[in-house]
């Protein structure tokens, strides 16, 4: 098993992404697709997940080995986190016995739709 670390901030507003429900969403192969290309899919009852804490950190232990892409549970359903300096889903891998740090990046989503005001 290996972990995960990042700390999330809204690129709206700088503030840190808080009581949020993150998930890991397992990377699979594309079947008849592209050799190297993958898809992300989240089981909610069995994916690796946490709450990002007030200070927009999340970190998730026990984690099996492979590749997950970041996901975030709305009321409207689940969505892929998206890197504010990429403009791209957050991709990564874990390996046993290491931990994943992704530190600190700025995400594109809307602190107004997912937080209730200051």
């Amino acid at each position: 098993m290996g972990g995960f670390r990042i700390r999330l901030i809204y690129s709206d507003n700088g503030r840190p992404v808080r009581g949020q429900n993150i998930y890991l969403a397992e990377m699979l192969p594309l079947e008849g697709g592209l050799e190297g290309a993958f898809v992300p899919a989240l089981d909610t009852s069995t994916a690796p997940r946490a709450e990002s804490t007030n200070q927009g950190n999340v970190v998730i232990s026990m984690v099996p080995p492979g590749k997950y892409a970041l996901s975030l549970l709305t009321p409207q359903g689940a969505i892929l986190v998206t890197d504010a300096a990429t403009n791209k889903e957050i991709t990564f891998e874990v390996t046993a016995g290491q931990v994943t740090d992704l530190g600190d990046r700025k995400v594109i989503l809307n602190s107004s739709f997912l937080e209730p005001g200051p």
